[in-house]
């Protein structure tokens, strides 16, 4: 939205694809993406668009329309504070996290993995013990792996969690010790202490 950029990804109506406008409505970048992301403080927004093959590969481009980053991974979210942008790799088919020249800083090696928070933890699901725990930015994990389900960090410092021994979500703090003891059934959008990064 237009609060987080001054150019928003939006879908044509006519063509069905995704295209960026300013505050006037005027398209800046033409409509020609498959999916599109709001643009990341560095200036940079994830795109896809489809390969010989019919798939969806995600790229970068810069607030021209150019692409810094080729299209090449099957899922991409917006770069975080700390320049780091979670990817989905094509051919490993795990999740890593890449620089903005697009090189793996982290590399793939997560079932699925979400983007850092503001305070430099990112919820990662373990693809050994199946769980959700929450690595630093050189990848260690900080709060090792042991939930079903886990969810960014918000600006109170809270992040929502499914226990694994209950079935019940509740909030933890940023070493992992329950703040908000798990009693809730769902948590669906339980991340609402979470502010976009």
């Amino acid at each position: 939205n237009f609060e987080d950029s001054d150019l928003v990804a939006v879908v044509d109506a006519n063509r069905k694809l995704f295209g960026f406008i300013d505050k006037t409505g005027t398209y800046v970048i033409e409509p020609q993406f498959k999916d599109g992301r709001c643009f990341s403080l560095n200036g940079l927004a994830p795109v896809a668009v489809l390969d010989d093959s019919q798939n969806l590969l995600y790229g970068f481009i810069n607030r021209s329309g150019t692409y810094v980053i080729e299209p090449q991974f099957k899922d991409a979210s917006i770069f975080a504070n700390n320049g780091l942008a979670v990817v989905h790799d094509a051919q490993s088919d795990l999740w890593g996290y890449i620089s903005e020249t697009g090189k793996y800083v982290i590399e793939p090696q997560y079932t699925k993995a979400l983007r850092f928070s503001k305070n430099g933890l990112a919820p990662v699901l373990d693809a050994i013990s199946n769980l959700w725990g929450y690595i630093d930015e050189t990848g260690n994990f900080v709060i090792k792996p042991q939930f079903h389900a886990a969810y960014l960090f918000g600006e109170n410092g809270l992040a929502a969690v499914l226990d694994v021994k209950s079935s019940l979500y509740g909030y933890i703090d940023e070493v992992g010790n329950f703040v908000i003891a798990p009693t809730f059934v769902n948590c669906q959008y339980s991340d609402m202490f979470t502010a976009i990064n």
